[in-house]
């Protein structure tokens, strides 16, 4: 069977067409680019084994090369392997796995592994589809970057931020949809591709890749060395009710959708601080005059490694993205948990904002407590200002603004815990 699925995909990798879309307008505080698409692609067959390494060879189960790399004239290192995955707490894997043992401890290092794809792409609609994998570590909470990579070589340009970008590469943290992070037991994790909304077509897909990183795993606070075994890494069609933003498992400041969380603002108002626990964002505001708020970016169009004109720029130039899918009026929409940090930091006010095509669409939510996490859901319905375009949605903002705060009773000068931010049918 496996030389079968191979042979298929030595087909597949020779036909596979190039697909890549662009477009940059202006938008509010980053630029919107053109919305991710599955186009038309030569297939990956959902239900499909990438690899499970039960070979203990080189080559995925498409006939694709794999191996391990290190940053060039660093002391980084990582080893591939594949040991015995048999585990009796877990029946489901039997054969091999697929052992990286790395280490990134000189600053700035990284390491990690690929797999190729051959050029394959989604065969079905890229929005219900989702790479799968299992993992565990050598000690608990290992930290590492997951990077999906199409061949586009189509260059972006971004007016307001003064930048030449690609979008043939997007990545989030495991810790985004594994809660808790990497154990010493086995753990299925499942990640929507849509959730890699930098890159601009599932069609030509090049590699999957892991990533292990002295900087990130320093900020997390995690060991920059150890071993991962993964193994079974498949694609389903399981579909996804929600589609996370931000959970803040990983005190890292990128979100769930591959762009930056930062901060803006004007007129004299700041955001003094954000802070990530590892199980939320807790954000510090100064709204004595003005305003000032958080920006989660989806997409992130610029990378360090593209070689773009501006690095400054690192995941800021937000890309629009389809969640046209989310269309139960009564409950499709965004939600999230909140609490004020103490009881005289209260804002009690906060103005939540979507950032599409449209312009700028807003929803007041009023009544935060000091006592405990609340859940907030607000249908796209609900917004105001401008119906949101659900097809073009590139960022999502929290507004604390002076007077909003002053006559809704709170204080102007405060603090904000945010949890479990995230799109939901």
């Amino acid at each position: 069977m496996k030389t079968h699925i191979k042979t298929i995909f030595m087909v597949l990798a020779l036909i596979a067409s190039f697909l890549s879309l662009a477009g940059d307008s202006a938008a509010v505080f980053v630029d919107e680019s053109a919305e991710v698409s599955a186009g038309g692609a030569v297939p990956i067959v959902p239900g499909t084994v990438l690899d499970d390494f039960d070979q203990g060879i080189g080559i995925n189960e498409w006939n694709g090369n794999t191996g391990a790399f290190a940053k060039e004239g660093s002391a980084a290192t990582c080893t591939a392997s594949y040991p015995s995955s048999n585990d009796p707490s877990n029946p489901t894997l039997p054969g091999k796995c697929l052992q990286l043992d790395f280490n990134v401890d000189e600053d700035s290092s990284f390491s990690g592994y690929y797999t190729s794809f051959g050029g394959a792409g989604t065969g079905t609609d890229y929005k219900t589809t989702n790479i799968s994998f299992y993992v565990k570590g050598s000690a608990n909470g290992l930290l590492f970057k997951i990077e999906l990579k199409n061949k586009s070589t189509t260059q972006y340009w971004s007016d307001s931020e003064s930048t030449h970008y690609y979008r043939n590469k997007s990545a989030i943290y495991i810790n985004d949809y594994l809660s808790g992070g990497v154990t010493t037991s086995w753990q299925k994790v499942t990640i929507p591709l849509r959730n890699f909304a930098n890159l601009d077509g599932f069609a030509s897909m090049d590699e999957l890749v892991f990533v292990f990183e002295n900087s990130q795993s320093v900020t997390n606070g995690s060991t920059p060395h150890g071993t991962i075994y993964v193994d079974n890494i498949l694609f389903d069609t399981a579909g996804a009710s929600t589609l996370k933003i931000d959970h803040f498992n990983d005190k890292i400041g990128m979100d769930s959708m591959g762009g930056n969380v930062g901060t803006f603002g004007g007129s004299g108002g700041s955001i003094t601080s954000l802070v990530f626990s590892g199980t939320q964002m807790a954000i510090s505001y100064n709204v004595n005059a003005g305003f000032a708020g958080s920006a989660f970016i989806i997409g992130g169009g610029n990378d360090y490694n593209s070689g773009m004109d501006n690095p400054d720029k690192v995941g800021w130039i937000a890309i629009a993205s389809d969640f046209s899918d989310f269309n139960v009026p009564a409950t499709s929409g965004i939600s999230f948990r909140a609490m004020a940090t103490d009881v005289t930091s209260n804002p009690k006010v906060v103005k939540v904002e979507l950032i599409s095509s449209a312009g700028t669409s807003y929803y007041i939510v009023s009544g935060v407590n000091a006592t405990a996490m609340q859940t907030f859901k607000i249908p796209f319905t609900s917004f105001t200002g401008v119906t949101p375009d659900k097809t073009t949605i590139r960022q999502v903002n929290f507004v604390f603004e002076d007077w909003r705060i002053y006559y809704g009773g709170g204080n102007r000068i405060g603090g904000l815990y945010i949890d479990d931010l995230q799109f939901e049918k």
